[in-house]
């Protein structure tokens, strides 16, 4: 099955791949999902839903001097449209200067995540692990 990397979720999701392998199609496809360059911790798809895919990440700022100054939590929220999505991103637990840096990097956020979920990529049935997922090259 070729998609984009936000159909192979939703689809997951949804129950239209085997819900017995969901967990392990979830886990392929966070591979995909933003890690370092502030998403240090990666993307973790959260407690989705068939109307919503809920996607975690922690991105570590830097100050003025290039030194790493701290965390910020956000939540992704991807809905649906009729043939796309909306994204909505939401911050938690970032206060003082921190709230400056966020507010400066929610474009950045913005563009990373979409091109991400915007990936061209197939999942491969009859794989020896049951499901092989890979990026499709132009």
């Amino acid at each position: 099955m070729k998609a984009k990397l936000y159909v192979v979720i939703g689809h997951t999701i949804s129950g239209l791949i085997s819900p017995n392998q969901k967990e392990k199609v979830l886990a392929l496809c966070e591979k995909f999902l933003p890690y370092g360059s502030g998403f240090d911790a990666g993307v973790s798809i959260g407690q989705s839903k068939e109307d919503r895919i809920m996607m975690l990440f922690a991105y570590h700022h830097l100050n003025d001097g290039g030194y790493y100054s701290g965390w910020t939590y956000h939540t992704a929220i991807i809905t649906p449209t009729f043939g796309s999505y909306k994204l909505v991103i939401k911050t938690s637990r970032c206060t003082g200067s921190l709230r400056k840096r966020v507010n400066a990097s929610i474009d950045y956020f913005y563009d990373t995540i979409r091109a991400a979920l915007d990936q061209e990529v197939e999942l491969i049935y009859g794989h020896p692990d049951g499901f092989s997922l890979k990026a499709v090259r132009e």
